[in-house]
């Protein structure tokens, strides 16, 4: 089925392209199309505020539900029992109904700065991803309860048009982002997954200028600021730090480490490694510019399990930074104000 801006909804053959059937019943274009998870219905909606529940067999209109603001997007959940619409509007633009008689069950303020550009269930429909293409947010929801869990608003792109398009992967552990600039963005479900922070860290180059290990536990302004050492030549690291921490499972099926840092001056470069235990050696997982302000980094590897150490589960990550651009040595601070591990079994 295809949504149309002729406002009609369009069905076709799979095998041959054939139209089969046009549905109208929108008096303006048709923003979103999506099947049950059983084909036996189909859900339209439309700029014109409304979403029309029809019989794809028939083409009959089973429920016409008016929403006041014009539809953006529309999801299933995979159970078959709620429909989730984002539309245009600020703070409430999320609603929720019940899949068998269009009835209204939750409203989300899914992002009071900017209209909502797609909704997904998560595969075992407990959870609802959001995303908005004007503030560049990607938030997850729970659904029992309407609750935040997660929010991001880095690495989402921006481009000609304001869409920021996502999915599940069907395990529930992954999900990815369509940026409107053209890269599709992998990101972990940080719902699904363990966490480990930091039992230890030390500092291999620069000096302690402030804070200590509970400074990387939470993101709360209370940073560990490193000054830069000398170092040995021009362009390598002034700053060094090694973090070390526990991995809950041995064999993980996906490992994360996210890092929340600032440095005191411009033209610096930051580096994110992991230690793989089986080439005993680091893995850079992130390179970026050093951030005036609190700035957010993360990085993943592809074969979690060689990042864990056997016997012991132990996880080694390593932060570097360095000037970038400069012949010549300057004094620099870096702040880290959260390190953690996200692990999934």
């Amino acid at each position: 089925a295809s949504a149309g801006r002729d406002n009609n909804v369009k069905i076709w053959d799979a095998n041959s392209g054939a139209l089969i059937r046009t549905l109208s019943g929108h008096t303006e274009p048709v923003n979103a199309v999506r099947y049950s998870p059983d084909g036996t219905r189909l859900a339209s909606g439309s700029s014109d505020g409304r979403m029309i529940l029809w019989d794809p067999a028939t083409g009959a209109v089973i429920k016409n539900v008016a929403t006041g603001q014009a539809i953006t997007s529309l999801a299933y959940s995979r159970d078959g029992t709620l429909i989730a619409l984002g539309v245009e509007w600020y703070g409430a633009n999320v609603h929720i109904y019940r899949a068998s008689d269009g009835a209204p069950v939750r409203t989300i303020d899914a992002d009071e700065r900017g209209f909502i550009h797609q909704v997904q269930f998560s595969p075992d429909s407990s959870l609802l991803l959001t995303t908005s293409g004007y503030t560049h947010e990607v938030r997850i929801w729970r659904l029992s309860d309407g609750a935040l869990l997660a929010a991001y608003d880095t690495e989402t792109g921006w481009g000609p048009a304001p869409l920021l398009p996502a999915r599940f992967h069907p395990d529930g552990k992954r999900f990815f982002i369509g940026r409107s600039d053209g890269p599709i963005v992998m990101a972990f479900n940080p719902v699904r997954m363990l966490t480990s922070s930091p039992g230890s860290f030390s500092v291999l180059r620069g000096s302690v200028s402030s804070g200590g290990l509970g400074s990387l536990l939470a993101a709360d302004d209370e940073r560990l600021v490193v000054g830069n050492g000398p170092a040995p030549s021009v362009g390598s690291p002034g700053v060094i730090v090694e973090f070390t921490a526990i991995s809950a499972v041995p064999n993980p099926s996906q490992l994360q480490v996210k890092l929340e840092s600032q440095v005191s001056i411009a033209f610096l470069e930051q580096n994110i490694e992991l230690f793989d235990f089986v080439s005993a050696s680091f893995v850079s997982v992130d390179i970026r510019p050093g951030m005036l302000d609190d700035s957010v980094a993360t990085g993943y590897v592809l074969t979690p399990s060689r990042f864990v150490q056997p016997g012991t589960n132990k996880i080694r990550a390593r932060l570097s930074v360095r000037q970038k651009g400069r012949s010549f040595a300057l004094g620099y601070k870096t702040g880290i104000d959260l390190v953690r591990f996200n692990i999934a079994p």
